[in-house]
């Protein structure tokens, strides 16, 4: 029976800005499905219901339930880098949605507010009056905007039995 010694220890340090665009390439195989994590973090947070809306350059999902809070927006991909696993479904939407360059991405909860620009450089704003509910705007450059709501919304339509809350598409019950 051989026994084994360490030899060294140390510690590394990891990169997170190159970390986060490798994960982005892993976390869904389609990204244009990212919204059904989304989804799935609505329903686990308490949502009574998921309202998405269409417009001109890209598309809206709101609802109600718990609050993201400003910490968890202050670094969405700390699930990744630090000890506790927090909304994971959130962050692979997140990173799905990235995939598909989008122009802005905002993602509004409680007091504060997420934006990420087309050159992925994240803004955090607090505003003194917090709106009700949790909304994620996602807005693509004109070229390309109206395939892909379609193409997203197409996956959500496609999946609407997962889900056990209501989802409406345009005021639309799905």
């Amino acid at each position: 029976m051989t026994t084994e010694v360490p030899v060294a220890s140390g510690t590394f340090s990891v990169d997170r800005e190159r970390a986060v665009r490798m994960l982005r390439g892993y976390q869904l195989e389609d990204p244009r499905a990212f919204l059904l994590p989304w989804l799935r973090f609505a329903q686990a947070s308490g949502a009574s219901s998921a309202k998405l809306h269409t417009m001109l350059g890209g598309l809206s999902v709101s609802f109600d339930g718990r609050p993201i809070g400003p910490a968890r927006l202050a670094d969405p991909f700390e699930c990744f880098f630090g000890e506790e696993d927090r909304a994971p479904d959130l962050v692979a939407g997140l990173l799905g949605a990235l995939r598909l360059r989008p122009a802005r991405l905002t993602l509004t909860s409680e007091a504060a507010r997420l934006t990420i620009d087309r050159w992925e450089r994240q803004t955090l704003d607090t505003d003194p009056r917090p709106e009700a509910g949790t909304t994620l705007d996602v807005a693509w450059r004109w070229w390309s905007a109206r395939r892909l709501t379609r193409e997203c919304v197409d996956r959500v339509r496609l999946a609407r039995a997962d889900f056990s809350i209501p989802i409406s598409i345009n005021g639309r019950p799905y």
